[in-house]
Protein backbone atom coordinates (compact mmCIF):
# COMPACT_ATOMS: atom_id res chain seq x y z
CA UNK A 1 0.00 0.00 0.00
CA UNK A 2 1.26 3.48 -0.88
CA UNK A 3 0.23 6.95 0.23
CA UNK A 4 -0.73 9.81 -2.06
CA UNK A 5 2.94 10.57 -2.81
CA UNK A 6 3.67 7.03 -3.99
CA UNK A 7 5.63 5.91 -0.91
CA UNK A 8 5.21 2.37 0.41
CA UNK A 9 3.80 2.75 3.92
CA UNK A 10 2.30 -0.62 4.86
CA UNK A 11 5.67 -2.38 5.23
CA UNK A 12 8.57 -0.99 7.27
CA UNK A 13 12.03 -0.99 5.72
CA UNK A 14 14.91 -3.19 6.87
CA UNK A 15 17.12 -2.31 9.83
CA UNK A 16 20.66 -1.57 8.75
CA UNK A 17 23.71 0.49 9.60
CA UNK A 18 25.08 2.39 6.60
CA UNK A 19 28.71 3.50 7.19
CA UNK A 20 29.11 5.85 4.17
CA UNK A 21 26.81 8.43 5.79
CA UNK A 22 28.77 8.44 9.06
CA UNK A 23 30.38 11.82 9.67
CA UNK A 24 34.01 10.57 9.78
CA UNK A 25 33.68 9.00 6.34
CA UNK A 26 31.91 11.94 4.72
CA UNK A 27 34.58 14.24 6.17
CA UNK A 28 37.37 11.97 4.96
CA UNK A 29 36.03 11.83 1.38
CA UNK A 30 35.93 15.62 1.28
CA UNK A 31 39.45 15.88 2.72
CA UNK A 32 41.18 13.49 0.28
CA UNK A 33 39.67 15.51 -2.55
CA UNK A 34 41.00 18.79 -1.17
CA UNK A 35 37.92 20.17 0.61
CA UNK A 36 38.33 21.13 4.30
CA UNK A 37 35.64 19.16 6.18
CA UNK A 38 33.46 20.45 9.01
CA UNK A 39 34.86 19.79 12.47
CA UNK A 40 33.67 16.39 13.68
CA UNK A 41 35.24 16.40 17.14
CA UNK A 42 33.10 19.33 18.32
CA UNK A 43 29.40 20.12 18.31
CA UNK A 44 27.73 19.90 14.93
CA UNK A 45 24.22 19.46 13.51
CA UNK A 46 23.37 16.43 11.37
CA UNK A 47 20.16 15.57 9.51
CA UNK A 48 19.19 12.35 7.75
CA UNK A 49 16.40 12.59 5.17
CA UNK A 50 14.49 9.33 4.88
CA UNK A 51 16.00 7.97 8.10
CA UNK A 52 13.96 4.74 8.08
CA UNK A 53 14.05 2.90 11.39
CA UNK A 54 16.84 5.14 12.62
CA UNK A 55 19.64 2.63 13.21
CA UNK A 56 22.41 4.62 11.53
CA UNK A 57 21.30 7.88 13.11
CA UNK A 58 21.04 6.33 16.58
CA UNK A 59 24.56 4.88 16.29
CA UNK A 60 25.97 8.24 15.25
CA UNK A 61 24.16 10.01 18.10
CA UNK A 62 25.50 7.47 20.60
CA UNK A 63 29.06 7.86 19.31
CA UNK A 64 28.92 11.67 19.14
CA UNK A 65 27.19 13.00 22.26
CA UNK A 66 28.55 16.49 21.55
CA UNK A 67 26.48 16.75 18.34
CA UNK A 68 22.75 16.89 17.61
CA UNK A 69 20.98 14.56 15.17
CA UNK A 70 17.65 14.89 13.37
CA UNK A 71 15.91 12.17 11.38
CA UNK A 72 13.01 12.85 9.01
CA UNK A 73 10.84 10.14 7.45
CA UNK A 74 7.36 10.15 5.96
CA UNK A 75 6.49 6.67 7.30
CA UNK A 76 5.08 6.95 10.86
CA UNK A 77 6.01 3.34 11.63
CA UNK A 78 9.64 4.10 10.84
CA UNK A 79 9.63 7.06 13.22
CA UNK A 80 7.95 5.04 15.98
CA UNK A 81 10.64 2.36 15.62
CA UNK A 82 13.41 4.95 15.53
CA UNK A 83 12.22 6.69 18.67
CA UNK A 84 11.99 3.35 20.48
CA UNK A 85 15.58 2.50 19.49
CA UNK A 86 16.85 5.88 20.67
CA UNK A 87 15.03 5.47 23.98
CA UNK A 88 16.43 1.95 24.47
CA UNK A 89 19.92 3.34 23.95
CA UNK A 90 19.35 6.21 26.38
CA UNK A 91 19.98 8.87 23.73
CA UNK A 92 19.11 12.51 24.42
CA UNK A 93 20.82 14.26 21.48
CA UNK A 94 18.50 13.00 18.76
CA UNK A 95 15.00 13.76 17.45
CA UNK A 96 12.82 12.12 14.82
CA UNK A 97 10.14 13.88 12.78
CA UNK A 98 7.30 12.06 11.00
CA UNK A 99 6.68 14.39 8.07
CA UNK A 100 7.54 14.95 4.44
CA UNK A 101 10.07 17.51 3.26
CA UNK A 102 7.38 19.99 2.33
CA UNK A 103 6.30 20.08 5.97
CA UNK A 104 9.91 20.18 7.19
CA UNK A 105 10.63 23.18 4.99
CA UNK A 106 7.85 25.09 6.74
CA UNK A 107 9.68 24.79 10.05
CA UNK A 108 12.26 27.61 10.19
CA UNK A 109 15.50 27.30 12.14
CA UNK A 110 14.19 29.66 14.82
CA UNK A 111 11.09 27.56 15.58
CA UNK A 112 11.38 25.31 18.66
CA UNK A 113 11.62 21.61 17.93
CA UNK A 114 8.88 19.14 18.73
CA UNK A 115 10.87 17.75 21.65
CA UNK A 116 11.83 19.97 24.55
CA UNK A 117 15.44 18.75 24.46
CA UNK A 118 15.84 19.11 20.71
CA UNK A 119 17.44 21.93 18.75
CA UNK A 120 15.82 24.06 16.01
CA UNK A 121 15.60 22.47 12.57
CA UNK A 122 18.88 23.44 11.00
CA UNK A 123 21.03 24.79 9.64
CA UNK A 124 23.09 21.61 9.36
CA UNK A 125 26.76 20.76 8.97
CA UNK A 126 25.83 17.37 7.50
CA UNK A 127 22.75 16.28 5.56
CA UNK A 128 22.55 12.68 4.36
CA UNK A 129 20.10 10.56 2.40
CA UNK A 130 20.39 6.88 1.58
CA UNK A 131 17.76 5.27 -0.62
CA UNK A 132 15.70 8.41 -1.15
CA UNK A 133 16.72 10.61 -4.06
CA UNK A 134 15.86 8.29 -6.97
CA UNK A 135 12.81 6.72 -5.30
CA UNK A 136 10.64 9.85 -5.08
CA UNK A 137 8.55 11.97 -7.42
CA UNK A 138 10.21 14.87 -9.28
CA UNK A 139 8.43 17.38 -7.05
CA UNK A 140 9.86 15.66 -3.96
CA UNK A 141 13.37 15.78 -5.47
CA UNK A 142 12.75 19.49 -5.92
CA UNK A 143 11.87 19.69 -2.21
CA UNK A 144 15.14 17.89 -1.42
CA UNK A 145 17.09 20.53 -3.34
CA UNK A 146 15.18 23.33 -1.61
CA UNK A 147 15.86 21.74 1.77
CA UNK A 148 19.59 21.54 1.00
CA UNK A 149 19.61 25.11 -0.27
CA UNK A 150 17.97 26.43 2.91
CA UNK A 151 19.42 24.11 5.52
CA UNK A 152 23.10 23.32 4.70
CA UNK A 153 25.73 25.56 6.28
CA UNK A 154 28.62 27.04 4.26
CA UNK A 155 31.27 24.33 4.12
CA UNK A 156 28.68 21.71 5.04
CA UNK A 157 28.59 18.26 3.47
CA UNK A 158 25.77 16.34 1.80
CA UNK A 159 26.00 12.56 1.33
CA UNK A 160 23.58 11.07 -1.20
CA UNK A 161 23.29 7.48 -2.46
CA UNK A 162 21.16 6.67 -5.47
CA UNK A 163 20.42 4.23 -8.27
CA UNK A 164 22.66 5.26 -11.14
CA UNK A 165 22.78 4.95 -14.89
CA UNK A 166 23.92 3.29 -17.00
CA UNK A 167 24.28 0.23 -14.75
CA UNK A 168 20.84 0.18 -13.14
CA UNK A 169 18.99 0.39 -16.46
CA UNK A 170 18.96 -3.40 -16.64
CA UNK A 171 16.64 -3.62 -13.64
CA UNK A 172 13.85 -1.60 -15.25
CA UNK A 173 12.34 -4.47 -17.32
CA UNK A 174 12.38 -6.79 -14.28
CA UNK A 175 10.65 -4.15 -12.18
CA UNK A 176 8.03 -3.57 -14.87
CA UNK A 177 7.32 -7.32 -15.08
CA UNK A 178 6.84 -7.55 -11.31
CA UNK A 179 4.57 -4.49 -11.20
CA UNK A 180 2.47 -5.62 -14.16
CA UNK A 181 1.93 -9.10 -12.73
CA UNK A 182 1.15 -7.95 -9.18
CA UNK A 183 -1.03 -4.96 -10.10
CA UNK A 184 -4.25 -6.94 -9.72
CA UNK A 185 -3.19 -8.83 -6.59
CA UNK A 186 -5.38 -7.98 -3.59
CA UNK A 187 -2.66 -8.24 -0.94
CA UNK A 188 -0.19 -6.17 1.01
CA UNK A 189 3.08 -5.00 -0.50
CA UNK A 190 5.05 -7.92 0.92
CA UNK A 191 2.82 -10.49 -0.78
CA UNK A 192 2.89 -8.52 -4.03
CA UNK A 193 6.69 -8.61 -3.95
CA UNK A 194 6.68 -12.35 -3.22
CA UNK A 195 4.39 -13.04 -6.16
CA UNK A 196 6.29 -10.66 -8.42
CA UNK A 197 9.54 -12.53 -7.81
CA UNK A 198 7.78 -15.87 -8.33
CA UNK A 199 6.51 -14.59 -11.69
CA UNK A 200 10.02 -13.56 -12.75
CA UNK A 201 11.33 -16.95 -11.69
CA UNK A 202 8.61 -18.68 -13.72
CA UNK A 203 9.51 -16.63 -16.80
CA UNK A 204 13.20 -17.33 -16.39
CA UNK A 205 12.82 -21.05 -15.71
CA UNK A 206 10.70 -21.44 -18.84
CA UNK A 207 13.08 -19.47 -21.08
CA UNK A 208 10.89 -16.49 -21.84
CA UNK A 209 12.58 -14.75 -24.76
CA UNK A 210 13.54 -11.73 -22.67
CA UNK A 211 15.67 -13.94 -20.42
CA UNK A 212 17.08 -15.84 -23.40
CA UNK A 213 18.16 -12.59 -25.08
CA UNK A 214 19.41 -10.98 -21.83
CA UNK A 215 21.61 -13.41 -19.87
CA UNK A 216 22.40 -10.70 -17.31
CA UNK A 217 18.71 -10.67 -16.36
CA UNK A 218 19.09 -14.19 -14.97
CA UNK A 219 21.97 -13.06 -12.75
CA UNK A 220 19.93 -10.10 -11.53
CA UNK A 221 16.98 -12.41 -10.82
CA UNK A 222 19.17 -14.79 -8.81
CA UNK A 223 20.27 -11.85 -6.65
CA UNK A 224 16.71 -10.59 -6.29
CA UNK A 225 15.53 -13.98 -5.01
CA UNK A 226 18.04 -13.75 -2.14
CA UNK A 227 17.09 -10.20 -1.11
CA UNK A 228 15.04 -9.39 1.99
CA UNK A 229 11.44 -8.97 0.81
CA UNK A 230 11.16 -5.70 2.74
CA UNK A 231 14.04 -4.37 0.67
CA UNK A 232 12.37 -5.57 -2.53
CA UNK A 233 9.14 -3.79 -1.59
CA UNK A 234 10.79 -0.44 -0.95
CA UNK A 235 13.27 -0.73 -3.80
CA UNK A 236 10.92 -1.76 -6.61
CA UNK A 237 7.29 -1.24 -5.59
CA UNK A 238 7.24 2.47 -4.83
CA UNK A 239 5.42 4.40 -7.51
CA UNK A 240 8.47 6.49 -8.34
CA UNK A 241 11.68 4.79 -9.42
CA UNK A 242 14.05 6.92 -11.46
CA UNK A 243 17.72 5.94 -11.81
CA UNK A 244 19.80 8.98 -12.75
CA UNK A 245 23.08 9.77 -14.44
CA UNK A 246 25.76 11.40 -12.31
CA UNK A 247 25.46 14.59 -14.36
CA UNK A 248 21.73 14.86 -13.59
CA UNK A 249 22.31 14.61 -9.84
CA UNK A 250 25.25 17.03 -9.96
CA UNK A 251 23.12 19.59 -11.83
CA UNK A 252 20.41 19.36 -9.18
CA UNK A 253 22.93 19.77 -6.36
CA UNK A 254 24.42 22.81 -8.10
CA UNK A 255 21.05 24.55 -7.78
CA UNK A 256 21.53 24.31 -4.00
CA UNK A 257 25.08 25.67 -4.25
CA UNK A 258 26.67 22.25 -3.78
CA UNK A 259 29.80 21.03 -5.58
CA UNK A 260 30.82 17.41 -6.06
CA UNK A 261 33.50 16.44 -3.52
CA UNK A 262 34.02 12.68 -3.89
CA UNK A 263 32.60 9.17 -3.73
CA UNK A 264 32.44 5.80 -2.02
CA UNK A 265 33.93 3.24 -2.28
CA UNK A 266 37.08 5.22 -1.50
CA UNK A 267 39.00 3.62 -4.37
CA UNK A 268 36.69 5.48 -6.77
CA UNK A 269 38.50 8.73 -5.90
CA UNK A 270 41.77 7.58 -7.50
CA UNK A 271 42.36 7.59 -11.25
CA UNK A 272 44.85 4.72 -11.15
CA UNK A 273 42.09 2.40 -9.93
CA UNK A 274 40.49 2.58 -13.37
CA UNK A 275 41.49 -0.20 -15.83
CA UNK A 276 44.73 0.82 -17.57
CA UNK A 277 43.30 1.36 -21.10
CA UNK A 278 41.01 4.11 -19.78
CA UNK A 279 43.40 6.08 -17.55
CA UNK A 280 44.56 8.52 -20.22
CA UNK A 281 40.93 9.21 -21.09
CA UNK A 282 40.15 10.12 -17.49
CA UNK A 283 43.30 12.21 -17.09
CA UNK A 284 42.29 14.22 -20.15
CA UNK A 285 38.86 15.04 -18.69
CA UNK A 286 38.47 18.82 -18.26
CA UNK A 287 37.15 18.50 -14.70
CA UNK A 288 36.14 15.98 -12.04
CA UNK A 289 32.52 15.93 -13.22
CA UNK A 290 33.58 14.82 -16.71
CA UNK A 291 35.85 12.21 -15.12
CA UNK A 292 32.89 10.79 -13.20
CA UNK A 293 30.78 10.58 -16.36
CA UNK A 294 33.51 8.64 -18.19
CA UNK A 295 34.09 6.38 -15.18
CA UNK A 296 30.42 5.39 -14.91
CA UNK A 297 30.43 4.12 -18.48
CA UNK A 298 33.74 2.32 -17.95
CA UNK A 299 32.39 0.56 -14.85
CA UNK A 300 28.71 0.39 -15.86
CA UNK A 301 27.95 1.97 -12.48
CA UNK A 302 24.59 0.94 -11.01
CA UNK A 303 24.72 2.65 -7.61
CA UNK A 304 26.53 5.77 -6.47
CA UNK A 305 27.43 7.05 -3.00
CA UNK A 306 28.49 10.67 -3.45
CA UNK A 307 29.51 13.54 -1.20
CA UNK A 308 28.84 17.18 -2.08
CA UNK A 309 30.18 20.28 -0.36
CA UNK A 310 28.70 23.75 0.12
CA UNK A 311 31.68 25.53 -1.43
CA UNK A 312 33.28 25.94 -4.83
CA UNK A 313 36.50 24.62 -6.35
CA UNK A 314 38.29 27.74 -5.09
CA UNK A 315 37.97 26.34 -1.55
CA UNK A 316 40.26 23.39 -2.33
CA UNK A 317 43.41 23.01 -0.25
CA UNK A 318 46.32 20.53 -0.13
CA UNK A 319 45.16 17.09 1.02
CA UNK A 320 47.58 16.92 3.96
CA UNK A 321 46.16 20.21 5.24
CA UNK A 322 42.57 18.96 4.89
CA UNK A 323 43.40 15.76 6.77
CA UNK A 324 44.94 17.55 9.77
CA UNK A 325 41.66 17.99 11.71
CA UNK A 326 40.85 14.29 11.33
CA UNK A 327 41.95 11.32 13.38
CA UNK A 328 42.84 7.78 12.33
CA UNK A 329 42.70 4.42 14.05
CA UNK A 330 42.79 0.65 13.55
CA UNK A 331 39.82 -1.35 12.27
CA UNK A 332 41.48 -4.66 13.11
CA UNK A 333 44.00 -5.84 15.70
CA UNK A 334 47.44 -4.78 14.38
CA UNK A 335 48.72 -8.36 14.46
CA UNK A 336 46.27 -9.20 11.68
CA UNK A 337 47.51 -6.51 9.25
CA UNK A 338 48.06 -7.45 5.62
CA UNK A 339 50.46 -5.13 3.83
CA UNK A 340 49.70 -6.46 0.37
CA UNK A 341 46.42 -7.34 -1.25
CA UNK A 342 43.73 -6.35 -3.72
CA UNK A 343 41.07 -3.64 -3.49
CA UNK A 344 38.31 -3.93 -6.09
CA UNK A 345 40.71 -5.59 -8.58
CA UNK A 346 43.46 -3.05 -7.81
CA UNK A 347 46.59 -4.55 -6.22
CA UNK A 348 48.59 -2.78 -3.53
CA UNK A 349 51.86 -3.39 -1.67
CA UNK A 350 52.45 -1.11 1.32
CA UNK A 351 55.04 -3.07 3.26
CA UNK A 352 57.34 -0.15 4.09
CA UNK A 353 58.91 1.23 7.30
CA UNK A 354 56.57 4.24 7.14
CA UNK A 355 53.39 2.17 6.88
CA UNK A 356 54.52 -0.18 9.65
CA UNK A 357 55.47 2.73 11.92
CA UNK A 358 52.03 4.31 11.42
CA UNK A 359 50.31 1.03 12.26
CA UNK A 360 52.45 0.61 15.38
CA UNK A 361 51.45 4.09 16.55
CA UNK A 362 47.75 3.64 15.78
CA UNK A 363 47.77 0.31 17.61
CA UNK A 364 48.13 2.29 20.84
CA UNK A 365 45.27 4.70 20.12
CA UNK A 366 43.81 6.81 17.30
CA UNK A 367 45.95 9.77 16.23
CA UNK A 368 45.99 12.61 13.71
CA UNK A 369 48.56 13.59 11.08
CA UNK A 370 50.23 16.08 13.44
CA UNK A 371 50.53 13.51 16.24
CA UNK A 372 51.89 10.93 13.83
CA UNK A 373 54.49 13.35 12.48
CA UNK A 374 55.65 14.06 16.04
CA UNK A 375 55.96 10.40 17.00
CA UNK A 376 59.62 9.43 17.61
CA UNK A 377 59.19 6.11 15.81
CA UNK A 378 58.05 7.80 12.62
CA UNK A 379 60.88 10.31 12.84
CA UNK A 380 63.36 7.43 13.23
CA UNK A 381 62.24 4.29 11.41
CA UNK A 382 60.36 6.21 8.72
CA UNK A 383 63.21 8.63 8.08
CA UNK A 384 61.54 11.80 9.31
CA UNK A 385 58.41 11.52 7.19
CA UNK A 386 56.69 14.80 6.28
CA UNK A 387 53.00 15.49 6.81
CA UNK A 388 52.45 14.95 3.08
CA UNK A 389 54.25 11.58 3.25
CA UNK A 390 52.14 10.53 6.23
CA UNK A 391 48.94 11.68 4.52
CA UNK A 392 49.78 9.62 1.43
CA UNK A 393 50.64 6.55 3.50
CA UNK A 394 47.45 6.88 5.53
CA UNK A 395 45.35 6.90 2.37
CA UNK A 396 46.80 3.53 1.34
CA UNK A 397 46.25 2.06 4.78
CA UNK A 398 42.67 3.27 4.72
CA UNK A 399 42.11 1.93 1.21
CA UNK A 400 43.19 -1.47 2.53
CA UNK A 401 40.17 -1.24 4.91
CA UNK A 402 42.34 -2.02 7.93
CA UNK A 403 42.73 1.57 9.15
CA UNK A 404 39.90 4.08 9.25
CA UNK A 405 39.00 7.69 9.84
CA UNK A 406 38.04 8.33 13.47
CA UNK A 407 36.31 11.29 15.05
CA UNK A 408 38.76 11.97 17.86
CA UNK A 409 41.82 10.64 19.67
CA UNK A 410 41.40 8.69 22.88
CA UNK A 411 42.28 10.57 26.05
CA UNK A 412 43.66 7.45 27.67
CA UNK A 413 43.75 8.73 31.26
CA UNK A 414 40.14 9.90 31.10
CA UNK A 415 38.64 7.17 28.95
CA UNK A 416 40.36 4.29 30.71
CA UNK A 417 39.39 5.48 34.17
CA UNK A 418 36.90 3.33 36.03
CA UNK A 419 35.36 -0.01 35.20
CA UNK A 420 35.14 -1.19 31.60
CA UNK A 421 31.93 -0.14 29.87
CA UNK A 422 30.30 -0.20 26.46
CA UNK A 423 27.57 2.12 25.26
CA UNK A 424 24.08 0.81 26.16
CA UNK A 425 23.09 1.02 22.49
CA UNK A 426 25.81 -1.51 21.61
CA UNK A 427 24.07 -4.20 23.64
CA UNK A 428 20.66 -3.28 22.20
CA UNK A 429 22.06 -3.65 18.68
CA UNK A 430 23.77 -6.94 19.51
CA UNK A 431 20.58 -8.43 20.92
CA UNK A 432 18.71 -7.39 17.77
CA UNK A 433 21.37 -8.97 15.57
CA UNK A 434 21.22 -12.23 17.52
CA UNK A 435 17.42 -12.42 17.41
CA UNK A 436 17.55 -11.80 13.66
CA UNK A 437 20.17 -14.52 13.17
CA UNK A 438 22.80 -12.10 11.86
CA UNK A 439 26.41 -13.19 12.48
CA UNK A 440 27.79 -9.64 12.56
CA UNK A 441 26.84 -6.85 14.92
CA UNK A 442 27.90 -3.28 15.59
CA UNK A 443 29.55 -1.69 18.60
CA UNK A 444 29.42 2.06 19.17
CA UNK A 445 32.92 3.56 19.21
CA UNK A 446 33.31 6.97 20.82
CA UNK A 447 36.70 7.38 19.16
CA UNK A 448 35.48 6.35 15.70
CA UNK A 449 32.42 8.56 16.00
CA UNK A 450 30.43 5.72 14.44
CA UNK A 451 30.24 1.94 14.81
CA UNK A 452 32.73 -0.84 14.32
CA UNK A 453 31.53 -4.18 12.96
CA UNK A 454 32.30 -7.32 14.89
CA UNK A 455 31.55 -11.02 15.08
CA UNK A 456 28.67 -11.50 17.53
CA UNK A 457 30.72 -13.93 19.63
CA UNK A 458 33.53 -11.42 20.11
CA UNK A 459 31.12 -8.58 20.83
CA UNK A 460 29.22 -10.58 23.43
CA UNK A 461 32.48 -11.56 25.12
CA UNK A 462 33.43 -7.88 25.28
CA UNK A 463 30.13 -7.17 27.02
CA UNK A 464 30.83 -10.06 29.36
CA UNK A 465 34.30 -8.76 30.19
CA UNK A 466 32.79 -5.36 31.01
CA UNK A 467 30.12 -6.87 33.27
CA UNK A 468 31.97 -9.71 34.97
CA UNK A 469 35.68 -9.31 34.23
CA UNK A 470 37.77 -10.99 31.56
CA UNK A 471 38.09 -14.29 33.41
CA UNK A 472 34.29 -14.66 33.62
CA UNK A 473 33.38 -13.28 30.19
CA UNK A 474 32.49 -16.68 28.68
CA UNK A 475 30.31 -17.63 31.64
CA UNK A 476 28.50 -14.26 31.55
CA UNK A 477 27.87 -14.51 27.78
CA UNK A 478 26.41 -18.01 28.12
CA UNK A 479 24.11 -16.98 30.96
CA UNK A 480 23.03 -13.78 29.19
CA UNK A 481 21.79 -15.71 26.14
CA UNK A 482 19.86 -18.05 28.43
CA UNK A 483 18.36 -15.16 30.41
CA UNK A 484 17.28 -13.41 27.19
CA UNK A 485 15.88 -16.69 25.80
CA UNK A 486 17.65 -16.14 22.49
CA UNK A 487 17.91 -19.13 20.17
CA UNK A 488 21.35 -19.19 18.56
CA UNK A 489 22.05 -21.46 15.63
CA UNK A 490 25.74 -22.07 15.08
CA UNK A 491 27.45 -22.18 11.71
CA UNK A 492 28.40 -25.56 10.28
CA UNK A 493 31.75 -26.16 8.51
CA UNK A 494 29.90 -25.65 5.23
CA UNK A 495 28.69 -22.21 6.29
CA UNK A 496 25.08 -23.21 6.91
CA UNK A 497 23.26 -22.83 10.22
CA UNK A 498 22.44 -25.82 12.41
CA UNK A 499 18.83 -26.98 12.36
CA UNK A 500 18.45 -26.76 16.14
CA UNK A 501 19.52 -24.04 18.58
CA UNK A 502 22.85 -24.42 20.35
CA UNK A 503 22.78 -25.84 23.87
CA UNK A 504 24.30 -23.91 26.81
CA UNK A 505 27.20 -26.38 26.81
CA UNK A 506 27.86 -25.77 23.10
CA UNK A 507 27.71 -22.02 23.61
CA UNK A 508 30.06 -22.15 26.58
CA UNK A 509 32.56 -24.17 24.56
CA UNK A 510 32.29 -21.64 21.73
CA UNK A 511 32.83 -18.71 24.08
CA UNK A 512 35.74 -20.38 25.87
CA UNK A 513 37.50 -21.09 22.58
CA UNK A 514 37.00 -17.56 21.30
CA UNK A 515 38.04 -16.02 24.62
CA UNK A 516 41.34 -17.88 24.31
CA UNK A 517 41.84 -16.53 20.78
CA UNK A 518 40.96 -12.99 21.88
CA UNK A 519 43.68 -13.00 24.53
CA UNK A 520 46.41 -14.49 22.33
CA UNK A 521 48.55 -12.72 19.70
CA UNK A 522 47.96 -11.72 16.97
CA UNK A 523 44.28 -11.13 17.82
CA UNK A 524 44.35 -9.50 21.29
CA UNK A 525 40.72 -8.46 20.78
CA UNK A 526 40.31 -7.09 24.30
CA UNK A 527 43.27 -4.74 23.82
CA UNK A 528 41.93 -3.74 20.40
CA UNK A 529 38.51 -2.93 21.88
CA UNK A 530 40.13 -0.46 24.28
CA UNK A 531 42.42 1.05 21.64
CA UNK A 532 39.55 1.54 19.16
CA UNK A 533 37.07 3.05 21.62
CA UNK A 534 34.53 0.19 21.56
CA UNK A 535 35.19 -0.21 25.28
CA UNK A 536 36.07 2.56 27.72
CA UNK A 537 37.62 1.99 31.12
CA UNK A 538 39.68 -0.99 32.28
CA UNK A 539 38.72 -4.65 32.27
CA UNK A 540 38.61 -6.44 35.57
CA UNK A 541 40.32 -9.77 36.11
Amino acid sequence: MSDARGYVTDIAYTDAYYPPIATPWAAYVAAINGFPPPAIDAGYAYCELGCGNGMTLAILAAANPQAHFTGIDVNPEHITNARALAAAGGLTNIEFLACDLGEALKRPPTQPALQASAQPLGPFDFVTMHGLYTWVAPEVRADVIRFLDYKVKPGGLVAVSYNALPGWAGMQPLREMMLAYSAGVAADSLEKARRGIAYLDFMGQNDAQYFVNNPDARRRLDTLKKDDLRYVVHEYFSEHWTPLYFSEVAQGMAVAGLSFAGSFPLIENYQDAIPAPFRDLLRSAPDRAAWEVHKDFVRNTAFRRDVYVRSGAEARRPVAECLRPLCFGMFIPPGQMNYAGTIHDFSYDIDSPLHRAIVARLARSPAGVTELAADPALAGEAGGASAADIAAALQWLILSEQVGCFARPIERDAVQAGAARMHPLSRVLLERALRAGRPVGQAVSSAHGAALHGNWVHLLLLHGACEAGMASAARWATEWIADKQIEVRLATPGGQQTATPATPAQLRALFDANHAVMTTPPTLMYDFALASGMVEGRFGG
